[in-house]
């Protein structure tokens, strides 16, 4: 069986389903296996052992619930810049590919597929 964890609940709340099972609020309190503790979180609920500054009844993701770990957030970014750059140079190498099936004068075909393998080539650099 899981580890169990208590958590204070949000004002009004007085019971809470996770995964289908229904968990009862006592007296501001409820307790519910450790795996469900994030996703309680998320909800609103609180460490009891921790004191919070501000409404402990704000929305999910209040910020003194949240650790902001700036090299996840510098990971993250860098991340979501590269997705970015793959998908540019996808679709620059999808339209050159397109112009080049699409040309009918063999004399501009060679300077199409030029820009095709460069296309290549730049969508093989972004995604190293």
């Amino acid at each position: 069986m899981s580890e169990l964890v208590k958590l204070k609940a949000p004002r009004g709340l007085t019971s809470f389903c996770h995964e289908g099972i229904e968990y009862i609020v006592e007296g501001k309190i409820i307790t519910v296996p450790a795996h469900a503790l994030e996703v309680m979180i998320s909800h609103g609920f609180h460490a009891l052992e921790r004191e919070f500054e501000g409404d402990p009844n704000e929305p999910a993701g209040v910020k003194q619930d949240l650790a902001v770990d700036p090299d996840a957030v510098a990971k993250a970014e860098a991340e979501a810049l590269k997705a970015a750059q793959i998908e540019s140079a996808t679709k620059a190498l999808a339209a050159a590919q397109e112009s080049l099936a699409a040309e009918t004068d063999e004399a501009k075909k060679p300077e199409l597929q030029a820009a095709v393998d460069q296309a290549e080539a730049d969508l093989v650099k972004v995604q190293a």
